[in-house]
């Protein structure tokens, strides 16, 4: 977090814990939202469309958002692994304009290994 708490770079890996990293998952993978809510751990919905989602594949989203009132700009990779236990992994970076240019490399690293 910068100094003047308008710049970050956040990580959240939810550890195979099922009910922290599930409910988190729902708002970037909907499908997953009837799941978790059967299993009394909640959800989020993004209802106005506020999110820009991409998902290159069925585990993986691209999404952004403008953080409103700051010009910043928020990227991020949401991830999540079910095969034996639910782990749910997600970068979010938060840049000012004049670091823009450093997303890409940011969230490419991340994306590679994670």
């Amino acid at each position: 977090m910068s100094p003047d708490q308008k710049q970050a770079i956040k990580l959240y890996d939810s550890s195979f814990c099922v009910g922290c990293g599930l409910p988190n998952a729902t708002l970037y993978f909907p499908e997953l939202l009837k799941e978790s809510l059967e299993n009394e751990y909640g959800g989020f919905k993004d209802p106005k469309n506020l999110i820009n989602i991409v998902h290159p594949s069925k585990k993986v989203a691209f999404f952004s958002y403008q953080i409103p009132q700051v010009n910043n700009k928020t990227h991020g990779i949401a991830k999540y692994d079910d095969e034996d236990t639910f782990n749910y992994k997600e970068i979010q970076v938060t840049l000012d304009k004049s670091q823009q240019f450093l997303v890409g490399p940011i969230l490419n690293f991340y994306n590679a290994t994670h």
